[in-house]
């Protein structure tokens, strides 16, 4: 496996509560124990967009060694400005982009967004803002017809000699960090649920394409330096 482009620096660890795992991201399941949130379930099922936004504003703020209750303080905080997320929604790349452009201004910081709406510049954005050291939320989109409602997009474990199906999802924001070819094939590097997968990149430009609002509802959140 071969790195074509990727972050300058390392990505988010966050060192967990409890034992020595330091996870690649930051993980929804953060919030699988937490007796006292009462939006515990919410963040847990539907957290992925606040996650991925997070996680961008902290490696955009330098802040990239984190443990874990500082995390869960620091979404806590981003999912009370959001004003919440609706169950089994989450939140759109629209409103995604709305929020971070608040949170620069506010910070000062001289970065803006806009949510990509056509498929065919978007590859092109990725290798833009990977070459500016900066990480791409990618949505995986919501199949919005009955029919395809059961199309999933395969996440790859890779090493130096192969890919493997770990699992297959839809409807979920992920974070891109590299890309990567392994025997002749492009992949996107990402963390999703704190860990590190692939995704074909022609594997993803299709099932974008080929589904209905596919390339509206699967895209990036185009961030550059103003």
């Amino acid at each position: 496996m071969k790195e074509q482009i990727s972050l300058r620096r390392d990505y988010i660890k966050v060192q967990r509560r409890q034992g020595k795992e330091v996870t690649y991201g930051g993980n929804q399941n953060f919030f699988a124990k937490r007796e006292m949130d009462s939006d515990k379930g919410i963040k847990q099922q539907s957290g992925c967009g606040l996650i991925a936004l997070l996680d961008l504003c902290l490696y955009l703020a330098a802040h990239t060694n984190i443990h874990e209750e500082q995390y869960v303080g620091y979404f806590d905080r981003l999912y009370d400005f959001y004003g919440g997320i609706r169950h089994n929604i989450g939140i759109s790349g629209i409103g995604m982009a709305k929020c971070f452009n608040k949170i620069m201004k506010r910070n000062k910081m001289h970065f803006r967004a806009k949510w990509g709406l056509k498929g065919n510049k978007m590859h092109a954005r990725i290798i833009e803002m990977l070459s500016n050291d900066i990480p791409v939320v990618l949505c995986i989109p919501q199949m919005v017809l009955k029919k395809d409602k059961d199309d999933l997009l395969n996440l790859y474990e890779a090493d130096d000699m192969e890919c493997k199906v770990a699992c297959r999802t839809n409807a979920h924001y992920v974070m891109v960090t590299a890309i990567v070819s392994l025997d002749n094939e492009e992949y996107y590097k990402i963390s999703s649920w704190g860990k590190k997968y692939f995704i074909s990149v022609k594997e993803y430009d299709s099932y974008m394409k080929h589904h209905f609002l596919g390339t509206i509802l699967g895209n990036v959140l185009y961030v550059q330096k103003k």
